[in-house]
């Protein structure tokens, strides 16, 4: 009786204000302490509340920071602004729902879709690997089998240079030998059998003529030929072999100059 209402309503009101303003100055050192912010400044009310007449002024002054008011109505429209990071979804939490299942699912069909194709490109690199193995193991072979046919024909080289050194280690002139009968046969005389020896006598050679004439012709050239001495056909037979009416089948024999 005889306060005034508004002295009346300050009084009920105070101790409401000032367990806000400690809330606040609590919760804003709570955050600076525990999560390393930065020193607030400024705090936005919102709600119906924030319409109320002094209560901005009156936080400015007991908590010392710029207070700013927005409408009740603009809060929601403020809260979506400022989550960037998520889309506003209106669905009802089923189609939600759905929309996760839908996306999980997706989610293992791509997974499987790329690791396949991982897969599949694993294997065609590797099948792509061995075909290069393969043709490169080939072409080594091929190159291991050249050598091989070298090698032999070295070795037979080698054989026939060590028989043509023993058989010139005993005064014949091997080398020469076969050199002075490649010279002076003919084209259509053809020799399956050439052996020197160091007895006599020391040169058989034998083969198949096409013609009489030529082996004819081949015995002269040799008896002519100061290398050789003592020529003989020793032996000659008709051949049919060769399908030449004419073609003979022979041997010679004639001993050779010492050197």
């Amino acid at each position: 009786y005889g306060i005034p209402k508004d002295i009346k309503m300050l009084a009920m009101i105070r101790p409401v204000l000032e367990r806000l303003t400690n809330q606040i100055r609590s919760s804003l050192e709570y955050c600076e302490s525990q999560f390393s912010c930065i020193v607030l400044k400024k705090i936005i009310l919102a709600g119906n509340g924030s319409k109320l007449k002094g209560l901005a002024e009156y936080l400015h002054k007991e908590a010392g920071l710029e207070v700013i008011t927005i409408l009740p109505e603009t809060a929601g429209a403020i809260g979506l602004a400022l989550n960037i990071g998520s889309d506003l979804n209106m669905l009802p939490e089923k189609f939600r729902s759905e929309d996760r299942k839908a996306l999980k699912r997706f989610s293992v069909t791509m997974a499987a879709i790329i690791l396949g194709g991982i897969l599949l490109f694993s294997y065609a690199l590797l099948c792509i690997q061995a075909m290069n193995l393969k043709k490169g193991a080939e072409i080594q072979k091929q190159h291991w089998d050249n050598l091989m046919e070298i090698k032999a024909l070295k070795d037979k080289i080698i054989a026939y240079n060590s028989a043509i050194d023993i058989v010139s280690l005993n005064g014949i002139n091997a080398g020469n030998i076969m050199k002075q009968v490649s010279n002076i046969i003919f084209s259509n005389i053809a020799l399956d059998r050439f052996t020197i020896d160091t007895k006599e006598p020391n040169i058989r050679i034998g083969g198949a003529a096409l013609k009489q004439d030529s082996l004819t012709e081949f015995m002269s050239r040799l008896e002519s030929n100061p290398l050789f001495q003592n020529v003989k056909l020793s032996f000659s037979e008709k051949s049919q072999a060769s399908g030449s009416p004419d073609a003979s089948t022979f041997e010679i024999t004639a001993n050779t100059a010492k050197k």
